[in-house]
């Protein structure tokens, strides 16, 4: 036997179709926020390395490195061939000693402008060598290997310093003077260019197309400066680390 309550059932929850068509839209629509969100992460890196404090360190490190690879290199080459030489002679152990001593010096100084300038952690020795007594400093100093790998240090800085400085140089400086060339034409009024017996007319555009292209190559330029100061760093903390 069946009795009316008089209630009637609840028709079922159906989601409407604009709440559909939101959720649908909120979907399609995250991808293309994430797409946005990376591009402008990365052009936000790419003209960040004016920004970014090693950039100008390392290209302090590049302009100043091929006169202390000079110096390294000249008192490294010289006073291992004067302490070779002077061996037969009563002043040549001390004289020996003495250029090892200056050769760590040396690195450990070396190390700390590469760890203020390039931001990697040498973790130089001191100059002092260990062990106990005056015999035990000698010993220490001469097995060391940090010893050795100071020398080598200072050898190769001159030709590692000629390379990075060369191409630091040109890069900055081709770049500045694609940038420099407009301004010069207008400043000069200036819109016709000689080359050879041939004189060409610039058109408007021309000149803001060069500025615009020595501002990336320029922007480029740092980042090459920033990625040597980097590899320069981890090479210099293979050689100086413990």
């Amino acid at each position: 036997m069946q009795t009316e309550t008089g209630i009637s059932p609840m028709p079922a929850y159906e989601p409407s179709p604009n709440v559909e068509e939101q959720g649908t839209r909120a979907q399609s629509a995250a991808p293309a926020q994430q797409e946005a969100a990376k591009s402008g992460s990365s052009v936000g890196k790419f003209f960040g390395v004016y920004l970014d404090r090693r950039t100008w360190g390392a290209l302090a490190y590049a302009l100043t490195s091929l006169l202390t690879g000079v110096l390294y290199f000249t008192w490294a080459v010289a006073g291992l061939s004067l302490s070779i030489s002077f061996l037969v002679l009563i002043i040549g152990l001390p004289f020996a000693v003495l250029f090892l001593m200056s050769v760590r010096g040396l690195a450990y100084l070396e190390g700390r402008l590469v760890e203020s300038l390039l931001g990697a952690k040498t973790q130089g020795q001191a100059i002092r060598a260990g062990g106990s007594g005056l015999t035990g400093r000698l010993k220490s100093l001469v097995t060391d290997r940090h010893t050795w790998d100071s020398l080598v240090l200072l050898v190769l800085q001159l030709p590692l310093s000629v390379i990075n400085f060369t191409i630091v140089v040109v890069a900055l400086v081709f770049s500045l003077s694609l940038m420099a060339l407009p301004v010069a034409f207008w400043s000069a009024d200036q819109q016709s260019i000689m080359i050879g017996s041939q004189i060409y007319t610039m058109r408007a555009w021309i000149p803001i197309a060069m500025e615009f292209a020595g501002f990336l190559l320029l922007t480029i330029s740092l980042h090459v400066v920033r990625a040597i100061g980097r590899q320069h760093g981890k090479y210099a903390q293979a050689l100086l680390g413990r």
